[in-house]
C-alpha cells in the first residue's frame, strides 16, 4: 500500500515511475539478438567480442541487482525507504559504455576490413557476404537499442 502511494506521489511530481525490468528485458533481448547475427566483426575480433561480453555480463549483473532489491523491498517499504541499489546504476553505465564500444568496434571493423569474413571461414565467405550489409546494420542497430535501454535503466528510480 505504501508502494502505491509512492507511485502516486511520483506521478504527481510529473515523473512517470519506470519499471526497471522492462528496459533490462529490452537490453537483454537486443544483446541476444545481436549475438545471433553473422556480423563480420563478431568473428575473432577482440575489440568487438570483449565489449559484447562485458555488456552481456552487465545485463546479468543488473538482473541480479534488481533481484536483490526486490528481496529487500519488503523491509524497505516498511521503513518508508526504498531506493535504487547503487550497483544497478553502475552496471547500467557499464552496459551502456560496452554496448556503444561494441557498435563502434563493429563499424570500424567494417570500414577498415570490409564485409569479408576472416580467412579461416573460406566456405562461409560466399554465403555470409551476400547478407553481410544487413547483418552489420542490424547488429549495430541492436547494440544501439541495448545502449539506449541501459541508459534508460540507469535513470530508473524505484
Amino acid at each position: 500500500m505504501a508502494d502505491s502511494r509512492a507511485k502516486r506521489r511520483k506521478a504527481a511530481d510529473g515523473k512517470v515511475p519506470v519499471r526497471p525490468w522492462l528496459p533490462l528485458a529490452v537490453a537483454f533481448a537486443a544483446l541476444v539478438g545481436a549475438g545471433c547475427l553473422p556480423a563480420p566483426g563478431a568473428y575473432n575480433t577482440v575489440y568487438v567480442l570483449l565489449p559484447y561480453a562485458v555488456a552481456t555480463v552487465a545485463a546479468a549483473l543488473c538482473g541480479f541487482a534488481l533481484l536483490g532489491d526486490e528481496a529487500r523491498s519488503a523491509r524497505a517499504i516498511q521503513k518508508g525507504k526504498r531506493r535504487l541499489v547503487p550497483r544497478l546504476k553502475t552496471c547500467a553505465i557499464l552496459g551502456l559504455v560496452a554496448s556503444v564500444m561494441t557498435a563502434v568496434g563493429e563499424t570500424l571493423h567494417v570500414l577498415i576490413f570490409g564485409l569479408a569474413l576472416p580467412n579461416s571461414y573460406e566456405g562461409a565467405q560466399v554465403v555470409a557476404s551476400q547478407g553481410s550489409v544487413w547483418a552489420v546494420v542490424a547488429y549495430v542497430a541492436l547494440m544501439a537499442v541495448a545502449a539506449a535501454a541501459f541508459g534508460y535503466l540507469r535513470r530508473c528510480d524505484q
